[in-house]
């Protein structure tokens, strides 16, 4: 048993109409990994030339706070080096992300198919977790833990994403109920951080300028997943992609009706 455990943050608030995407995504590595990833990471935040008591990546992005006053060439240098540690104990980088333009577009009855917009990229992140394992051979009782980041508005939201997922397949038989941690004290975390802030920025980059070039810290985490014989296991759903998940979801309430109505009348012939 490797014990392994994904590091998860999520990305965008899908209340806030000015928002581009919603989703979430993080890394996945065995728990003794994590552990030689959490003192190098202190070692590296106590640098002298960095010298921070945590990452935080949107503030770091947009220079503001303790980053506020960092020239380009030590954030380049400080980014790099978070990146190096990352790469270090071989995670395999994954996460899920929903265009909120394309959302919008749905029929208010289209968009409560899907519950909550979090709710399809929670599910593909579990689900993740069993073709992750089942890929590396993985035995039956092998299961992933699943630790997010801290936030009282999602935390609730998780847990019961969580249960309903769990109605829905056999998805939850592989990973282990979310539990919540202050990314201040949960190292990895804050690697989740990048991970899902680059997911972001890079989704962006694909819809709205596609002939730009991708993010330094993206192309990283490409490498990431190619160590790991992946594709990055980010999923990024279109509007094409969601349009045919509700015609599968038709398709399973007439499959569903059909069978009712038989049952039903079976039971009144008998």
């Amino acid at each position: 048993m490797l014990s392994l455990s994904a590091y998860i943050d999520e990305t965008g608030h899908s209340k806030d109409l000015q928002q581009k995407f919603v989703g979430m995504a993080g890394l996945i590595a065995p728990a003794d990994q994590w552990k030689i990833f959490e003192d190098k990471w202190k070692n590296a935040l106590n640098q002298n030339y960095i010298n921070i008591p945590f990452f935080h990546m949107t503030d770091f992005a947009s220079k503001k706070k303790i980053y506020k006053d960092w020239t380009e060439p030590k954030r380049q240098k400080v980014f790099g080096k978070l990146m190096n540690v990352i790469e270090s104990i071989y995670p395999l980088p994954y996460g899920a992300i929903i265009p909120m333009d394309a959302f919008r577009e749905l029929s208010k009855e289209q968009q409560d198919s899907f519950i909550d917009p979090y709710f399809l990229c929670f599910q593909s992140l579990v689900a993740a977790c069993t073709s992750f394992l089942a890929h590396k051979n993985m035995p039956d009782k092998e299961k992933i833990s699943l630790i997010f980041s801290d936030q009282t508005e999602f935390r609730h939201r998780a847990l019961n994403m969580y249960e309903e997922v769990g109605k829905v397949g056999l998805y939850t038989r592989r990973s282990t109920t979310p539990i919540f941690r202050d990314m201040r004290e949960s190292l990895p975390l804050q690697a989740a951080d990048i991970i899902a802030y680059e997911m972001y920025k890079e989704f962006d980059r694909k819809l709205y300028r596609p002939t730009a070039k991708a993010r330094f810290g993206f192309e990283r985490i490409k490498l990431m997943s190619k160590r790991n014989g992946y594709h990055p296991m980010i999923r990024f759903f279109t509007k094409s992609d969601l349009e045919n998940l509700l015609s599968d979801f038709e398709r399973a309430k007439k499959v569903k009706e059909y069978l009712a109505t038989k049952i039903i009348n079976s039971e009144e012939k008998n």
